[in-house]
């Protein structure tokens, strides 16, 4: 069941959330079983492997587990704050699984300045404020290097809009790392 099919019951997830915050580890088998499909697809389409997916979506799930109090119901749903915990395992899983990305080849896209040289912290930064779509098309197609027509197969969406979340991606990285 992918992320855009699956419809949750929010008053069970947040019953679930809840208990798992008092340490129930019932609820959080639960809370697993619920949700953990949905998750699973999303982080497919982030990850290179299945294997890799699963190893992510175990840890997406043990920080969930450990963070379970931090939830609040004000900052959104309890499945979108968990699909956020996915999707930042995932980044982690990436950088973890790929070999380090030369940044001076971003640098063409992001013209003349910034100079990024060694500070990859900033660049990482920046990554994180940027739409969720937009940092996936550029990590996908940077670290793992999707053409942008293998991204738009990838992902089911149409290769203009996988060119315009690039473009404004790029763009935002580029005055986000000019401090504008």
């Amino acid at each position: 069941m992918s992320q855009a099919h699956y419809q949750p019951d929010q008053s069970l997830l947040l019953d679930l959330i809840s208990r798992c915050a008092l340490n129930d580890q019932q609820a959080f088998q639960a809370l697993y079983q619920e949700t953990s499909a949905a998750i699973l697809g999303s982080l497919m389409r982030l990850l290179p492997n299945r294997d890799s997916a699963e190893d992510c979506l175990q840890e997406a799930f043990i920080q969930v587990w450990n963070k379970a109090d931090q939830y609040h119901e004000g900052k959104g749903t309890v499945f979108g704050w968990m699909v956020t915990i996915a999707r930042y395992r995932a980044i982690d899983c990436i950088r973890k699984e790929r070999p380090a990305v030369d940044l001076e080849q971003v640098e063409p896209f992001l013209g003349e300045t910034p100079k990024l040289g060694g500070d990859h912290a900033q660049l990482l930064t920046c990554l994180e404020q940027l739409p969720d779509e937009s940092a996936e098309m550029i990590l996908k197609s940077y670290i793992a290097g999707y053409t942008q027509a293998e991204l738009s197969t990838s992902s089911g969406t149409p290769l203009g809009t996988v060119k315009s979340w690039m473009r404004r991606g790029l763009a935002a990285l580029k005055s986000c790392l000019n401090n504008e």
